[in-house]
């Protein structure tokens, strides 16, 4: 079967190095909370106490989601130019196919022409 991620025959999608990676990084890369202020984050005080029930201290801060994106984006971008190179090879194959085709037409009417 050919990888629905990289196109390649030698792996699945699901077994995509990569992609896994990513997903520890998320799972756990946010766990490792660092204290330089951007995970003392202050809580609403009365009103709203369904806001109050709803907040988890655990959440990842706003810092480490950013860097998670950001790391996020970077692979997709690598992903995407991959992508784009293997679409520029694919079309190459499909004009040399049409090219193919279109001599393989000139000849048999050459060979029609000859038989009449």
């Amino acid at each position: 079967m050919t990888c629905e991620v990289c196109g390649e025959v030698e792996h699945l999608g699901n077994n995509y190095r990569k992609i896994h990676e990513d997903v520890v990084y998320i799972n756990n890369g946010f766990q490792q909370g660092n204290n330089n202020g951007w995970n003392n984050q202050s809580r609403p005080q009365g009103g709203n106490s369904n806001f109050n029930s709803n907040y988890n201290s655990n959440q990842p801060s706003l810092k480490d989601l950013v860097l998670g994106q950001a790391k996020i984006n970077e692979n997709i971008t690598k992903k995407l130019s991959y992508n784009d190179k293997m679409i520029e090879n694919i079309n190459s194959k499909l004009e040399n196919l049409s090219s193919s085709v279109k001599n393989q037409l000139r000849f048999n009417k050459m060979i029609e022409t000859q038989i009449a």
